[in-house]
């Protein structure tokens, strides 16, 4: 990002939600970054505007949810190259593009590197915060998703073997007597499975523990048994 750097002193405030995203500014641009800034700040959303150009990343916690702007004002086309290589290092970064003037090939370019929205930073600074923090809001949700998608699959390993096959059977069409005759046991053992595998997959019924299973199985096996 060589040319990009990121202008002002550095905030951090609590959203007050589940998780709170960080919004970072990686800009040239001293009064356009202090007052995008200010105006994410009063409408409750941390941001960062490390002085240092060159060591914005120092700033940057990858295990959380982050909104980075990007203005390419300033910048080249590695700029591209940068939003494409933040993308894949962090799952939990949602990135904005930013520019004065964006040509629709910078546009796209920046699209296709990455970026979810792109802001023109001569509209007003209240239009380009509602972009931002819709932005942000996507990052807390995806965030949130992975964090319960991880505990969807560490409570999936927690199973024990019959649990796991009732569970299979289950997801595949099989009734409970059905799958009692098939894993020789009694209809009962396997109702007291099922009570079990709601439990541990913290399911409200039975079809949610299936779809838990459906979305989040090691196994790629699913045909329907007849």
């Amino acid at each position: 990002m060589g040319a990009a750097g990121l202008i002002g002193a550095a905030m951090a405030q609590t959203l007050g939600l589940g998780s709170d995203v960080q919004a970072t500014i990686v800009t040239l641009d001293r009064e356009w970054a202090t007052t995008l800034a200010q105006e994410l700040r009063e409408h409750h959303l941390p941001t960062l505007t490390p002085a240092s150009p060159a060591r914005w990343r120092e700033h940057f916690d990858g295990d959380r949810a982050n909104c980075v702007i990007f203005d390419l004002d300033h910048g080249s086309d590695g700029a591209f190259d940068a939003i494409a290589l933040l993308k894949t290092q962090s799952e939990h970064t949602m990135v904005v593009a930013a520019a004065s003037a964006p040509s629709i090939k910078v546009v796209v370019n920046a699209m296709r590197a990455g970026a979810i929205d792109f802001v023109n930073k001569r509209h007003p600074v209240r239009e380009a915060r509602e972009q931002i923090c819709q932005a942000a809001a996507q990052a807390r949700r995806q965030e949130s998703a992975t964090v319960e998608n991880n505990a969807h699959r560490e409570r999936i390993e927690a199973l024990s073997a019959r649990e796991r096959e009732v569970l299979r059977l289950l997801a595949a069409g099989l009734a409970t007597k059905q799958i009692a005759h098939r894993m020789e046991l009694s209809p009962r053992t396997v109702e007291m499975f099922r009570r079990r595998i709601r439990t541990r997959l913290g399911a409200n019924s039975i079809a949610e523990a299936v779809s838990i299973w459906l979305g989040h199985r090691a196994e790629p096996d699913l045909r329907m048994v007849a």
